[in-house]
């Protein structure tokens, strides 16, 4: 969309947008803003956000790879690219 609506090539629109994630990521860094994306226990997790009253996730799908056995992938399908008519 990006692409059409500023008139660029799609490849283009990526490769811009992957410039600008680093760019703002060495910026908040740099400046020590940068949020932290893992922890390895749950006390490294409870001490980094101790004294904080909010916490954004993030909930956007991940991928994951499909199993080969037909009804394991039934629990695996969300239905968002069913055809309705």
């Amino acid at each position: 969309m990006m692409g059409y609506l500023i008139g660029i090539d799609p490849s283009n629109v990526k490769r811009n947008q992957s410039i600008g994630i680093r760019i703002l990521s060495e910026a908040l860094d740099s400046i020590g803003c940068m949020p932290k994306r893992s922890f390895d226990t749950v006390e490294e997790f409870q001490e980094y956000f101790n004294g904080h009253k909010k916490l954004i996730l993030d909930g956007t799908e991940q991928r994951v790879q499909r199993p080969k056995n037909k009804e394991k992938q039934k629990t695996m399908y969300s239905g968002k690219k069913k055809v309705t008519q």
